[in-house]
């Protein structure tokens, strides 16, 4: 039996930030917002040991990750004090962004960029399915939903070969689900 390392119960501390009215398209401008959150809204003193022993994490976007980069880069040969060199600062891609990320990777590498498009590209399915607002990218619940749908279809379109394959031709549903758990396959569990 593996040995498990659970962790203590703990109730976790929950603190709302107020708005920042700062534009995030500058590096100065994150570093201004990284100093509002912490020392204004979170009253941590600049020399507060803490900087020195723990990370903080901070989930972000791709740009604003980029600029905290800069902004620790710019400052690590500065300063001093550890507040100000960010050391104590770890950006992290939010999961929403890494989705996206994903979901472009998908697209970008499975679009095929031929006419007539081959049959197992997404430019297919997106064809057949009228969905020419995926063309690019950039409209992400339309890029998701064709994404999983296409899937969805695969996989719906293999079970189907191997039914047809074993010389049944279900109807119903029942039947499907019928044949599935005689498979040990279903869906449904056990």
């Amino acid at each position: 039996m593996p040995v498990l390392n659970k962790l203590n119960k703990h109730k976790t501390r929950f603190l709302p930030l107020k708005p920042v009215m700062k534009d995030e398209s500058t590096t100065s401008n994150n570093i201004q917002i990284v100093e509002d959150i912490y020392v204004w809204q979170f009253n941590m003193e600049e020399t507060n040991p803490e900087f020195e022993t723990t990370l903080r994490l901070v989930g972000c976007d791709l740009k604003t990750w980029s600029r905290i980069h800069s902004a620790k880069q710019l400052r690590s040969d500065i300063s001093e004090q550890l507040f100000d060199r960010f050391d104590w600062l770890l950006p992290s891609l939010g999961l929403w962004h890494l989705w996206l990320n994903m979901l472009q990777l998908i697209h970008n590498t499975h679009w095929g960029h031929i006419k007539p498009a081959d049959s197992s590209t997404l430019q297919y399915a997106a064809d057949r399915w009228d969905r020419s607002q995926v063309v690019q990218p950039n409209n992400f619940q339309a890029l998701e939903d064709l994404i999983i749908h296409s899937y969805q279809a695969r996989v719906a379109g293999v079970w189907l070969k191997c039914m047809r394959r074993e010389k049944l031709h279900p109807r119903r549903l029942e039947e499907t689900i019928q044949w599935l758990e005689v498979q040990n396959t279903s869906p449904l569990g056990s």
